[in-house]
């Protein structure tokens, strides 16, 4: 993942080519993920992926 994490604008890469950019929105006080999949590619374990990045600054706010 390179980019900026903490604003959730960031692309995904596997073998130095790119297979996923990631963008985070707010829509109705709810946050919303615009997740675009090169084609061929696994998209559970990219979505899996995005999510588990969002649970760990989740996790991390709460506790600071």
């Amino acid at each position: 993942m390179r980019g900026n994490l903490l604003d959730h604008e960031f692309t995904i890469s596997r073998g130095g080519q790119t297979v996923a950019t990631v963008s985070k929105g707010w829509f109705s006080m709810r946050d919303i993920y615009a997740v675009d999949v090169a084609p061929s590619q696994d998209d559970q374990l990219i979505l899996a992926s995005v999510l588990a990045l969002d649970l760990a600054e989740d996790q991390e706010r709460r506790q600071h």
